[in-house]
């Protein structure tokens, strides 16, 4: 067995492993209660729409005076989809459904170029055009609507409270890795935890079960706890790997709002199995050390399991065979048997 490993460090300074550990259980507890909630993911709505106001044109005349040309304009900007963008001409009314490409996430800054380039493009439209008018924000919805109501206060006092509330409710800091990484807390990144949690104790299991078997070839506790992690880490870290990258092909797969709906749906699993990983290397062996002690040695000429695992008891009157009984409980499995 290696003597040196990095493994060992968390066992042997295990009250700086706990402190972290700690503090890190204590900023998930705050964090439940402060992180970013929703009941939907935050996704980018590509979609606008374009109104060109023609009074007294027929359909033909807007479709020929206002569609056609309003559409080439459109299009000369790279971030329209120009197969998904659609227009619908009628009397006296243009109405273009404009459509971005998915790989755009700066639709603010899209938009407001397309903007101030109709306010000068008007003007090469006919004179009875009215206005051409832009809406980008109509997919937009409120997760959570908070009223504020008085029967004594007048409506400029409610307003100035509902601004004060409103900051305050801005200022509210966030903590814990999800967070950092910017991720909230709602729908999809729930399913995630959901999907990940029979998952996260796999590994211990695995750690604990390798500890126990170098306890029964007659390793310390120490040393047992740091063998079996030093085994199984890389298998383990494999196995972690491989599962996490089953869920990455969604943001191959996926486009535009999916995309977006789905986008921390593989890194809140990956963020769970690897922390799962790291508590069992460097917390779990210490809690084996602690909870499950070794056996006792062997008598002589005697194995372990005879000195840690036997132990003789007096039969219930009137049972099988009589006199006394040998109990067995190998990990937990037991047995009677009459002792001759």
């Amino acid at each position: 067995m290696k003597q040196m490993s990095w493994l060992r460090w968390p066992l042997e300074h295990y009250s700086i492993s706990l402190l972290i550990i700690l503090i890190l259980f204590v900023m998930g507890i705050y964090g439940m209660y402060v992180m970013p909630k929703d009941e939907f993911p935050h996704a980018t709505i590509r979609q606008g729409v374009v109104v060109a106001v023609y009074p007294g044109a027929t359909t033909e005349e807007v479709e020929q005076q206002v569609a056609r040309p309003l559409e080439r304009y459109l299009f000369t900007y790279g971030e329209v989809n120009r197969a998904k963008t659609t227009t619908t001409s009628q009397n006296g009314l243009c109405i273009v459904m404009v459509k971005l490409n998915d790989n755009v996430n700066n639709k603010d800054e899209v938009w407001s170029k397309i903007k101030h380039g109709l306010n000068t493009f008007k003007s090469s439209l006919p004179a009875g055009v009215l206005a051409v008018v832009v809406n980008d924000d109509f997919g937009n919805t409120s997760a959570l609507l908070i009223a504020v109501e008085s029967g004594q206060r007048s409506y400029r006092e409610l307003k100035d409270y509902s601004d004060r509330l409103s900051d305050r409710l801005r200022r509210i800091p966030s903590v814990a890795i999800m967070y950092m990484m910017g991720i909230e807390l709602n729908i999809v990144t729930l399913a995630a935890l959901i999907v990940v949690l029979g998952m996260i104790v796999d590994n211990a299991i695995v750690v604990i079960d390798g500890y126990l078997e170098y306890l029964g070839k007659g390793l310390a506790p120490k040393d047992a706890a740091i063998e079996s992690s030093r085994q199984y880490f890389m298998p383990m870290m494999l196995a972690t790997l491989c599962i996490c990258a089953i869920f990455y092909p969604f943001l191959l797969t996926m486009k535009g709002m999916f995309h977006d709906a789905l986008e921390d749906f593989p890194v809140t699993i990956t963020i769970n199995l690897m922390v799962s990983l790291l508590l069992a290397v460097t917390v779990i062996p210490f809690l084996e050390v602690k909870l499950i002690k070794a056996p006792p040695s062997p008598p002589e000429g005697g194995t372990i399991d005879e000195a840690s695992n036997s132990k003789t008891i007096e039969a219930p009157s009137g049972a099988v065979g009589g006199g006394l009984w040998q109990r067995h409980h190998p990990l937990g499995a037991a047995h009677l048997r009459p002792r001759a």
